[in-house]
């Protein structure tokens, strides 16, 4: 159930994605550091954040083996199937309208349900 979050391609994409990020964030704070010391900081900060970042989602993938941020993704994710096979009732929920129809089509659709139906402050 947890795996279902990631693949293979993620694994090869992350360290990617983080050295772009960090090339980036170099750039950034080598135009901006003239005109602000504070910037000599900036690279550094910015590792922490996307190590720690990491380290949350790690913790709570493989210690937790779940939570909201779980759950919201994999509300998200039958969102996103429920708009490609009736735009009608998607559109209808995102604009707060979650009635026991709209739900039902849902389970028609052999989608389960999401998990922060209930709750109209949770759901978007």
């Amino acid at each position: 159930m947890i795996n279902d979050i990631y693949t293979e391609l993620d694994f090869l994409l992350a360290p990617v994605y983080f050295v772009l990020i960090y090339l980036f964030v170099r750039n950034v704070q080598g135009k901006r550091i003239k005109e602000n010391p504070l910037y000599s900081y900036y690279a550094r900060g910015m590792l922490f954040k996307l190590i720690a970042s990491i380290g949350v989602c790690i913790i709570f993938l493989y210690y937790y083996r779940g939570g909201d941020n779980i759950g919201y993704f994999w509300s998200a994710e039958f969102c996103a199937k429920m708009m490609t096979l009736n735009p009608k009732v998607f559109f209808s929920v995102l604009l707060n309208e979650r009635t026991h129809e709209n739900l039902s089509v849902f389970f028609n659709s052999n989608l389960c349900c999401p998990d922060y139906w209930k709750d109209s402050q949770s759901f978007t």
